[in-house]
């Protein structure tokens, strides 16, 4: 997985914030695309410097993912173990060839495209191992990548909600085991003055977080799968001990990954399924809004910069970190 300081640094991307009034404009793939090519001709250009020092042709790059964009992708993949620039470029190719793809199709009618949903999701498919995998570093590269994937959904690939399947929601609340000492509670939670003297040691505030709309909203598998959209992917560790040889990640489906630790049914044990280390706000910024980042992280003026972390589990657990 690519490392979290790249969204953090290069991409903060704000949900709420973005128009997505770019959604209903057609014309939107061919006027970003030629914006892009221009950035990448400009070797003076922020996102051009990486690549530029480590003598590789952009240009050519470039253009190969035109002519032969798979070849590519197979090639050069072992670019993104090698730094930031070449997770840069690696995403930047991924972006060009899905943006070609999305102008070769713009002028196409909807019922020509029917018979094309395994390209586009293939296209997000792509979209996404340039967020999970190089982490779409660059300035405004993970908007970018974001937008070309909503782009996608709204135009070809719409999520069908299937009615007729009885709506499941989580009965109660997972059983988590506790650790041998006991974590003091506190009630009522303490003032944000009184915070910096009690977080030397942990301790617990009940019901704290039972405002939060993840509270409620999560429980619906449905709700998750909408919150992303159609054709989306994410990391996921197979077995319980990555010492073992039968231990693996790979990139599944999310609506598949949710029915695989029983989201909302009861669990297959047989099974150990884990969310990755892995940025999921980022990939899918609509659960960013069911979060409230409580006052307390900013109770301390020279703190750390907030980061919010969060893993689904089997036994239809989630963990939820500030």
């Amino acid at each position: 997985m690519s490392s979290g300081s790249d969204y953090q640094s290069d991409s903060s991307y704000d949900y709420q914030r973005n128009t997505l009034s770019f959604l209903e404009d057609q014309e939107w793939p061919g006027t970003v695309l030629v914006s892009l090519l221009q950035d990448l001709e400009d070797t003076l250009h922020p996102n051009t410097q990486g690549p530029a020092s480590a003598a590789i042709d952009t240009t050519h790059l470039t253009r190969q993912s035109f002519a032969r964009p798979y070849r590519v992708w197979t090639e050069f993949y072992w670019i993104l173990a090698l730094g930031r620039e070449w997770r840069r470029l690696y995403t930047d190719t991924v972006l060009l060839r899905c943006l070609k793809l999305l102008k070769e199709k713009s002028s196409i009618g909807k019922s020509e495209n029917a018979q094309s949903n395994d390209e586009w999701e293939r296209a997000i498919r792509l979209l996404d191992q340039a967020i999970i995998l190089a982490g779409a570093p660059g300035e405004g590269r993970l908007e970018l990548t974001l937008s070309c994937i909503s782009f996608i959904q709204r135009w070809y690939l719409p999520l069908v909600i299937d009615i007729s399947t009885p709506h499941r929601v989580l009965s109660q609340q997972p059983t988590l085991s506790l650790g041998t000492d006991l974590v003091p509670t506190i009630t009522p939670p303490p003032s944000l003055s009184a915070f910096p003297a009690r977080a030397q040691r942990p301790f617990v505030l009940p019901g704290f977080a039972s405002s939060w709309p993840a509270t409620t909203n999560w429980k619906s598998k449905s709700y998750l799968v909408s919150c992303a959209g159609r054709g989306r992917i994410v990391p996921v560790e197979r077995g319980g001990d990555y010492r073992t040889d039968d231990w693996s990640v790979e990139l599944v489906p999310w609506s598949d990954f949710l029915d695989k630790i029983g989201w909302g049914e009861e669990v297959d044990d047989t099974e150990q399924l884990y969310l990755a280390q892995h940025s999921l706000f980022t990939q899918f910024p609509k659960l960013r809004a069911d979060i409230q980042v409580p006052d307390y992280v900013y109770a301390e003026p020279e703190s750390h910069p907030c980061t919010l972390g969060d893993c689904f589990i089997p036994g239809n657990g989630i963990f939820t970190w500030i």
